[in-house]
């Protein structure tokens, strides 16, 4: 299987099985945008009744969340919502304005 074929069957297996905590460690980065789409709209059904976590390094992904966490070096470096970081974090301000301006 490809690693992209390997990313759907461990996404299909946390959708089809009884856990109370998922964890997608970068669920979407071998997969097309399509079914990257098709798997985040998918994950908003799963998180309600699930705590799930979503490890990524693509920023558009952390609008979905309900709480964020940005890590810098290994540590917690602000905690909230998209929206307050981009007003209360420089460094996730800074991280988003570098992936966010390939996408306008």
């Amino acid at each position: 299987l490809s690693r992209g074929e390997w990313q759907r069957l461990s996404i299909a297996r946390a959708y089809y099985r009884s856990h109370r905590l998922i964890v997608l460690d970068e669920p979407t980065a071998a997969i097309d945008p399509f079914e990257e789409d098709r798997i985040y709209r998918d994950f908003m059904e799963l998180k309600k009744n699930h705590t799930a976590v979503v490890i990524t390094h693509r920023l558009g992904a952390v609008r979905l969340a309900d709480r964020v966490l940005v890590l810098k070096e290994g540590r917690i470096v602000a905690i909230g919502t998209h929206d307050r970081l981009l007003d209360e974090s420089r460094y996730y301000r800074r991280l988003w304005t570098a992936q966010s301006k390939y996408l306008q």
